[in-house]
């Protein structure tokens, strides 16, 4: 399966974006795990919810856990809707 952008990206965001459809997700996790995601994240210059979006994308495409050509797309795509999430607040 193809994950480009179209796909599993852009599709999916641009559809979610024009209804503006968003649903929050508590979880309590280990400090350990949070300062995971978090280092992750700040490496790759993404917020966590954008990693998770696009990992949920991959979860409900069942293509988890990705491999290391995987992760770089996906943290490609949480850049992506980082982006258009700081876009929207501007206008």
């Amino acid at each position: 399966m193809s994950h480009g952008n179209d796909e599993w990206g852009g599709s999916v965001l641009s559809e979610r974006n024009k209804k503006k459809n968003r649903v929050t997700i508590s979880a309590k996790i280990s400090p350990e795990a949070s300062e995971g995601w978090r280092n992750f994240c700040d490496q790759n210059g993404i917020s966590v919810a954008a990693m998770l979006e696009i990992a949920g994308i991959q979860l409900a495409n069942e293509d988890f856990p990705p491999k290391i050509e995987e992760r770089r797309k996906m943290v490609g795509l949480a850049r992506e809707i980082d982006r258009q999430r700081r876009d929207r607040r501007k206008s």
